[in-house]
């Protein structure tokens, strides 16, 4: 028991990243707290408060079950390997990867492949609140996706959801890869590698110009604005006007999915 209390503290210790916050959010829990009765409801709610994280998938793992984590992320020979299915199509907790810290204009170049029938994306502008479960609900995203699913839509992994999801796309092909989902389709111009082999995107946002673009493999596929007439347009014609947080793009955690 009481090891397993040690563990947790050193866990939550690495979530937030940054020892001098960590020892103060110690002392000031002790001096809050001091010769007090306390609830597990206080402790959660303070240490949530104090390191501003959402704090409730941790407590539900660590405290609240008795099965070992699975391993969701590992690195093998500098590659980072996303082997879990996403929280919407398992019914678990969410499985992306979300930065620790917060950007508005940015720029990033990083390499990908995806396994056959395989569903991801990379998403920006999340924001991290008990009003929203899945990072899709504030950050919009980059979709990465296996192309061949398209020909083949009962190859795509992630069930129903997914399959319904490429048979409704045929056509404008919003979920493509490369496509700003659900928003903005890629162009022409797009040739990817096939699922297994190494793909580069190059994604830029820049708040001050209003614009956002994809490079695939050096090549142009996609530019959409961030915010304006055409971006309320489509917005308001797609699953994400019910979410208020897609009004606020300006600045948020960049973030890695799996479907």
């Amino acid at each position: 028991m009481y090891n397993k209390g040690g563990n947790m503290l050193h866990t939550l210790r690495q979530l937030v990243d940054n020892d001098q916050k960590w020892r103060m959010i110690l002392r000031k829990m002790n001096k809050k707290f001091y010769h007090q009765t306390v609830t597990t409801n206080q402790i959660e709610a303070f240490l949530s408060r104090e390191t501003a994280l959402d704090l409730t998938p941790f407590f539900n793992q660590y405290l609240r079950s008795i099965e070992i984590p699975t391993l969701e992320y590992k690195v093998e020979n500098d590659v980072l390997i996303f082997d879990k299915l996403s929280g919407l199509e398992s019914g678990e907790e969410d499985a992306s990867l979300l930065s620790n810290k917060q950007y508005t204009s940015f720029e990033i170049t990083f390499d990908w492949k995806i396994e056959k029938g395989g569903n991801s994306g990379f998403m920006w502008g999340v924001r991290e609140d008990s009003l929203y479960k899945y990072p899709y609900q504030t950050g919009p995203e980059i979709q990465i996706i296996d192309t061949q699913a398209y020909d083949v839509p009962e190859e795509i992994q992630g069930g129903e959801i997914e399959y319904n999801n490429i048979v409704s796309d045929l056509a404008q092909k919003k979920h493509y890869l490369g496509a700003l989902y659900g928003l903005f389709p890629p162009n022409n111009q797009i040739k990817p590698k096939t699922a297994g082999e190494w793909n580069n995107y190059h994604i830029k946002i820049d708040q001050e110009l209003n614009k956002g673009w994809v490079k695939l493999n050096n090549i142009l596929i996609n530019e959409f604005p961030l915010e304006g007439e055409l971006w309320d347009e489509r917005v308001s014609m797609s699953k994400f006007s019910k979410f208020i947080g897609y009004l606020y793009l300006h600045i948020g955690k960049p973030s890695a999915s799996r479907a």
